[in-house]
């Protein structure tokens, strides 16, 4: 019978996604939550490194980017954003006020320059990376 190695346990509500890149750092991984935060997770000591806001409902899916410094993420709010490890912040949203649904899951293109999300609407949409805005954070 296996047994538990390292719990992760700092999420305040359901764990809806996790996302790891073991061939840029297998000693990180993100999980996104019903508690609306994205923490980054450091499997060596098993503590929550970061925890990122920014959303105002459930996550429902998180994606390293490629490179594994920043994080995508998709919400019940209706938006995906992109929160970069080394500001500690969110940088980039994506939402269109005609869509009102939940989003599902999230991807990355191999070279991050596209970021595709599923809806609850039966649809997935790609958003150009570069061409977003960079939000105000305050």
């Amino acid at each position: 019978m296996a047994s538990e190695k390292v719990r992760f346990s700092d999420h305040e509500g359901d764990v809806m996604s996790l996302s790891v890149l073991p061939d840029v750092d297998r000693n990180l991984f993100v999980s996104g939550s019903c508690d609306a935060t994205v923490r980054l997770w450091d499997v060596r000591s098993g503590e929550c490194a970061m925890t990122l806001t920014g959303h105002e409902s459930d996550i429902n899916s998180v994606q390293l980017f490629p490179d594994a410094k920043a994080v995508g993420t998709g919400s019940d709010d209706s938006s995906c954003r992109i929160f970069d490890f080394r500001a500690c912040a969110q940088v980039s949203e994506f939402r269109n006020e005609m869509l009102l649904c939940g989003i599902t899951s999230v991807a990355f293109s191999r070279s991050g320059r596209v970021l595709l999300a599923g809806y609850d609407d039966y649809n997935c949409l790609a958003w150009d990376v570069l061409g977003s805005q960079v939000t105000d954070a305050s």
